[in-house]
């Protein structure tokens, strides 16, 4: 019997071993006494592969190019090449040439389009702890706004004094603001510095997985320093209009209210 490798999940499915039977099961096939019916031939389990991706392992099957040819009734044809480039990320260019190269009534995908489902996923998840990473930057908007509300009631009297001196609103305003910016530059720092360094920790020594549950043997980490550049702003953003409503506040403070208390 002609030999065929079957993906690790796929044996497992099937509970086939190496040098075991399997039967391959086509639907083009003849035309019998109750009308179509698919074709069948068996085939010895010649090896297991491993990808690590379940989507392959699981439902893909490799025959030797000749043993397909007869078994689809095709010889001397091929329905599909492959073919593997040195740079990953030239391949959209590579396949808008080669389908340049075919000419109209042949397709030709990339490795993105092929896993497009995938990526979509990907992206939305992106998305999604994007949004999360924003709402945990607004709560601290908001502790910035509460500790300065607090301030601002605490040093009353203080900013009262400083207006019955003759200090100007805006320079109120900027005292706070710089108190606000000097905070949220110190956390945005402190946690770009501490979540850099885990990273690069995680990316050194690793972080083991089950492989029966994730499928990978290992966390993989990627630092993307645009996404980390895109984080810090939009938290400098929410922080700084946390530190804007403080000033604010507190420039509104009257010098009479203050000192009277």
């Amino acid at each position: 019997m002609p030999g065929i490798l079957i993906g690790r999940e796929l044996a497992r499915s099937l509970r086939a071993y190496v040098g075991d039977e399997v039967t391959l099961v086509s639907p083009l096939g003849g035309i019998g006494p109750q009308g179509a019916m698919p074709k069948s031939k068996p085939f010895r389990v010649a090896g297991i592969f491993f990808t690590g991706m379940y989507e392959y392992d699981s439902k893909y099957a490799f025959l030797a190019l000749p043993a397909a040819q007869r078994f689809s009734e095709r010889p001397d044809e091929a329905t599909g090449i492959e073919i593997k480039i040195r740079d990953i990320e030239q391949s959209e260019d590579v396949a808008k040439r080669v389908a340049a190269m075919l000419g109209p009534g042949f397709e030709v995908r990339d490795w993105r389009q092929t896993n497009s489902s995938l990526f979509g996923a990907l992206k939305l998840e992106r998305i999604l702890m994007f949004i999360v990473l924003c709402f945990i930057a607004l709560l601290a908007a908001f502790s910035i706004i509460a500790n300065g509300v607090v301030l601002v009631s605490e040093k009353r009297r203080e900013i009262a004094m400083l207006g019955a001196m003759g200090i100007e609103t805006r320079s109120v305003v900027l005292v706070f603001l710089l108190l606000g910016t000097l905070l949220s530059g110190i956390g945005i720092i402190s946690g770009v510095i501490v979540g850099v360094t885990g990273c690069l920790a995680l990316g050194r020594w690793g972080f083991e997985l089950d492989r029966d549950v994730y499928y990978i043997t290992k966390l993989p980490v990627q630092i993307a320093s645009g996404e980390i550049a895109t984080i810090c702003l939009a938290c400098f953003a929410l922080t700084l209009l946390g530190t804007i409503i403080t000033a604010v506040l507190g420039a509104r403070l009257q010098p009479t209210d203050g000192l009277r208390r």
